[in-house]
């Protein structure tokens, strides 16, 4: 091989590994909507936002709700609606150490969507216990036939009951108001 062939082989591979870097750098975005990699990246580890999920697609079915995307202070407000709902005594069920550490005891599904008003609210389904975290939900894809395992940020955990471990509410960002805070029972 020329020292000419080296030298563009060696281009070619810089080439190619450049346009690799440039792509995989790039904020990719997940099944969900939220951009990961990029400044917009503002969730903790308990928190993921669904701009596309079954429940999105109920609420603007059945009431014409449509979904927004939150940025940074929109679940800054979230987070301080909540830390309000907890002065308000509204969290008395939850044990102390649950309500002093509420942000990193529990997980957090946001399904945000505008009102009849238009105005900006956001669905908050809460949750301390990870179901599958010690044995993996593995479901089948219909379509290709794989099978993966489910994530909390992959589907919506409901639960029957549960106690205090288990909550909703909604957040009005536009207004600063919680509505519809719904803690579970113990059955």
């Amino acid at each position: 091989m020329s020292g000419l062939e080296f030298l563009f082989l060696g281009m070619r591979r810089l080439f190619l590994f450049l346009i690799l870097f440039t792509i995989l750098s790039c904020g990719n975005q997940n099944e969900k909507g939220v951009i990961q990699g990029s400044e917009e990246t503002f969730l903790t580890s308990h928190e993921t936002i669904w701009l596309d999920s079954d429940f999105n697609s109920y609420l603007n079915s059945e009431s014409g709700y449509l979904t927004w995307k939150p940025n940074k202070e929109g679940i800054k407000s979230v987070r301080k609606t909540i830390q309000k709902a907890i002065v308000d005594g509204k969290f008395n069920r939850l044990n102390e150490t649950a309500r002093t550490n509420i942000e990193s005891y529990f997980y957090f599904q946001y399904i945000p969507y505008t009102d009849h008003k238009g105005q900006r609210v956001i669905f908050i389904n809460a949750f301390c216990d990870l179901l599958g975290e010690t044995k993996p939900i593995i479901v089948v894809d219909n379509e290709t036939g794989t099978e993966h395992e489910l994530s909390w940020k992959d589907y919506f955990i409901e639960v029957s009951d549960g106690g205090w471990c288990y909550w909703q509410m909604e957040v009005n960002i536009d207004t600063g108001e919680y509505f519809n805070l719904h803690i579970n029972g113990i059955g």
